[in-house]
This record gives C-alpha cells, structure tokens and sequence, in this order.
C-alpha cells in the first residue's frame, strides 16, 4: 500500500460508514418528533378519560364543599342547590340523617339522565354507609337507562314533562310522524359528601353529573394524530434539508479549503457564511493559516541562516587546515586559533539549537533555588570584560542591591547572557550597553538597553518568534547566534515572568524582564560569588 492510498484511505472510510449533516439532523428531528408523538397520545389519547372522569370528580367535590357553607339555612342552601345545577348542569340531592333514617331534604335535576334520582331508600343507606367507611368523600359511578323518543332524527326526552302536564307519555300511543323509542345507556359519576352544620346535625350532599362517551371524541383524535404525525415528520425532513444546507455548505466549503491548506497552499482564504459558530471558525482557520504560513516563512529562513551561519566557520575550518597541510611553515599557532574560533561557533550555534529545541519539548523545566539576581547580573557581565577591554564596549551596571529571586539560575543566567549579547550584538558606533536595576513594589527589573538603530514597530510584536531577525546585515558576525531572543522568551515563560521590548528608531532598543523578590534564605553557606562560579 502506498502512502497516498494510506492517507486516502481514512477519509473514504468516513465518508462510508459515518452520518452526513443531513442523516443526523433528520435523524435527531425524527426522534424527537416521535418523543412529542408519543407525549401527544399519551395524554390527549390514552389517557384522555382518565383525565376527564378526574376533573369531573374534581368539579364535583369542590361543589359539594361549596354547598357545605350553607347547611345553617335552608333556604340560602335551596338557592345554592338551584344555581350549582344550573350552572354546571348537573343533578343536586340533600339528605338528611335525622331520628327516622335517612330523608330527602332539598333536590334540583337538571340532566336528562340522572342516577341520584333513580336510587331508593337502600341506596341512599347502602351510599351513606359506604361513606361512613371511607372515612371521607365517595367517589362511584353508575349505569343509567334513558328512554327517549327519535323522531326525524330529532329527540325529546319522554322522562321531563312540560310545564304545567302530567306525564303521560307512557299511556299514550306514539302519534306519528314519531319512529320508535330508543333505551340509551350512559355512564354518571356521582360524588357523596357527609357533612354537619353548626348544630351538629348530618347530611348526605349527592351530586350527579353524566360522563360524557369520549369514545367518538378518541377516534376524531386519533384520526388527527396520524395526520398530524405525517405532516411533522414532513415537516422534519424539510426542516433538516434546509439546517443541513445551511450548516454543511459553509463547512464543506471549509473543508476543501482545509485539503489544500494541508497541501501547503497557505493563501487559501476560508469563508464561513450563515452562523456566528461558522464565522468564528473560519476566521479562526484564517488566522490560523497565516500563522503558519508566517512558521513556514521563518522555518525556512531558520535553514538559510544555519546553513549560511555553520557554511562560514566550516569553509574557513576547512581552508585553514589545507593551507596548514600544504604549506611549510604555516602551521602557527595563529592559524590554529582561526580554527578553533570557528569551532567554537559552530558549538555554540548548535548548543542553542538544542536549548531551543529541549525548552519547547519540555525536556528543559527549571528547577527554581533563591538566588541573588544582582550577584548573577554581575557573573554575566564578567563575560564581557575581554570585550571591554580590547573593543573598547562600555558596559555599565546601574543599581547595585541585593534581589533575591526564586529561579532556576542556569537557565536565567543563559537569558540574562543572550540579552546582553543581543544589545553588543547591535548596539551604536559608541559600544555604550547600560543594564539597570531597578526594585518596586516587590519585584525585582533588568532592563539591557544599547544605543543602536532600534526596531520598527511593526517589528516589535514578532521580534520574540523563533527564527526571526529584523535586519541580518546589521548583525555582528562575531557573537551570537540568532536564537538568543527566542530562548530568553521561552526561559522566561517557564519562570512566570514579566519581560518585553521597548525601541525607538535611531534611538535603540531596551529589552527588559521582571520577577518578583523572595526573603532571602536564613543561611549563606557560600557567597554570591562561590555560588555562581564561572561557567
């Protein structure tokens, strides 16, 4: 297997087995249409009469407890009685428990077929004493018979006289055009009360209402839910296309885009349209590929630069040591210190090369001690006193007070070098370097500055990046290596602490650090000066 078809190959499996947009957005849809479906039958359907009779025993008790309030009167009880059946439509009796049984004290019917007007004395008993047992109200229903007449598909009810008639219907043949008489069976719910007034004496509060046949009533639901299940997961679909239309084209067009930003083409321009999220990410992946195409830009000037930068001592290595093979005489100890010179550049190049490279992958982590940070200003500045001495640098130290810090001594002492050798590196016609101290507000500053040509502030923001360089023709050739700004920042991100640039053209540049101070250890075993011995 190749390694195009290895890198193809994962894709082509994705695009087989996973879901688009459009699968799981219709699938989510679905689901949770069919969640609300199912809510829908459960109570407007299934549960529908048990909902009913529930609210009808509800309206019922609540009556009964309204009417309650008046068993002191009886006749503010009559006008109740008479208002909660005509409001309601339902069927009142009041019984009253007194020496002889149980007597039938106020009623009002209102329903065509009522059940409490059809019991008997033993079923107001068998009701009052069924109460008595359950401690509280009764809730039962029952099967009432109504006879009614059908005539042209219209009904009157032969149990309710007219007013001001007998009821003598049953005697009486059936003129015509009247049909046939018709039995039908309803169901009624029937709510009994015991309740006492304030002089102790006992009622039996029976209220009637017929349970309406929601039978009819499922089957018309029951034919709108399935339409109404047709049209949502319809309406589903639809709504998926359009959200994954929506969603997907803006992604997909990214993804192309990513392919061939993969590929290295790093102006590609990624365009995210409909939602914020989409925007967000396609100027994310923007900025992400200008980032890299920046990386690409200086990791490619990172391999000019060392290749020029260990090109240089080798030809010289090399041109030395042939002239000291071929020619008599030549073979001096000056030639001999040329080479070494040059070895020792492309040492150091390579050790920082390695710093670099062991910080960023984490194999480098500072193991902090407090130490005096003005006696380890002082230890690199000792570095330099051959420069001073024979190049005519001025290198100055300004504020002298003992700063104790928590660092790892080996690394800063490595960060505090490259700043400092940065400023030799560019500093003005008059070799001045000043390094300051200054202590405030518990923190200690270094500032380096030099009186170079300083940094463009266009430059400002990227002089800390890794294999950058403002200006290659005004570096000094015979110290530093490239790299000493970006191990600073890296050296200084492990350590917490505050650092940064301050340059004006033609004024130079001052690159400064800051951390905060620590007590200063109980016992000096050694002093500064032994504990920062020379490298």
């Amino acid at each position: 297997m190749t390694r195009v078809e290895e890198k193809k190959r994962p894709f082509s499996r994705l695009r087989r087995k996973d879901l688009g947009i459009l699968g799981r957005l219709f699938s989510y849809f679905t689901i949770f249409i069919f969640f609300v479906l199912f809510l829908i039958w459960l109570f407007q359907i299934h549960l529908l009469g048990v909902f009913y009779e529930a609210t009808k025993y509800e309206e019922l008790n609540l009556t009964a407890e309204e009417l309650s309030h008046f068993l002191d009167d009886k006749d503010s009880l009559s006008t109740a009685v008479s208002d909660y059946a005509s409001r309601y439509g339902i069927c009142i009796s009041v019984y009253r428990h007194g020496e002889h049984g149980i007597e039938e004290f106020l009623r009002s019917h209102v329903a065509g077929a009522c059940a409490v007007h059809q019991f008997s004395e033993s079923d107001c008993a068998d009701l009052y004493a069924r109460a008595i047992a359950n401690a509280g109200p009764l809730s039962v229903k029952y099967d009432v018979e109504r006879q009614f007449i059908e005539w042209n598909h219209e009904t009157e009810d032969l149990d309710r006289p007219q007013d001001g008639e007998s009821d003598t219907s049953a005697e009486e043949p059936l003129p015509p055009p009247y049909d046939n008489i018709v039995v039908e069976e309803s169901v009624n719910a029937v709510a009994v009360h015991i309740e006492e007034n304030s002089a102790g004496e006992q009622y039996i509060l029976m209220i009637d209402s017929k349970l309406t046949p929601v039978s009819s009533l499922i089957e018309t639901l029951e034919l709108q839910f399935f339409w109404l299940a047709v049209i949502l997961l319809i309406l589903a679909l639809s709504l998926a296309l359009l959200l994954s239309h929506l969603i997907s084209r803006p992604i997909v067009s990214m993804n192309r885009s990513a392919r061939r930003l993969a590929k290295g083409d790093y102006g590609e321009t990624f365009v995210g349209a409909g939602f914020r999220e989409t925007r967000e990410l396609a100027e994310t992946l923007n900025y992400a590929a200008e980032e890299l195409s920046k990386n690409d830009l200086l990791q490619k000037d990172l391999i000019a630069n060392i290749s020029h930068d260990l090109r240089t001592p080798l030809t010289m290595i090399k041109g030395y040591s042939e002239v000291m093979r071929d020619l008599p005489g030549e073979n001096t100890p000056e030639n001999m210190q040329v080479v070494i010179d040059e070895t020792e550049r492309m040492s150091e190049l390579v050790s920082d090369l390695l710093d670099l490279s062991r910080i960023q992958a984490g194999h480098r982590v500072p193991m902090p001690q407090v130490l005096d940070l003005c006696a380890l200003v002082e230890k690199t500045l000792a570095r330099y006193d051959k420069l001073m001495r024979y190049d005519g640098f001025d290198i100055t130290f300004e504020g002298r007070a003992t700063a104790y810090v928590s660092a790892d001594d080996t690394m800063l002492l490595q960060a505090l070098y490259n700043l400092i050798n940065n400023a030799v590196n560019f500093t003005g016609a008059d070799n001045v370097v000043r390094v300051v101290e200054t202590i405030e507000e518990g923190r200690v500053r270094i500032s380096i500055s030099d009186t170079g040509a300083g940094i463009p502030k266009e430059h400002l923001s990227m002089i800390w990046d890794r294999y950058y360089k403002v200006d290659r023709v005004r570096r000094r050739t015979t110290v530093g290596t490239g790299l000493g700004l970006s191990i600073v920042r890296e050296v200084l991100e492990l350590h917490s602490a505050s650092y940064g640039v301050e340059s004006e053209e033609g004024k130079g540049t001052t690159f400064w650090l800051s951390l905060p101070t620590v007590n200063p250890p109980s016992e000096h075993p050694l002093s500064p000066s032994a504990v920062y011995e020379e490298e």
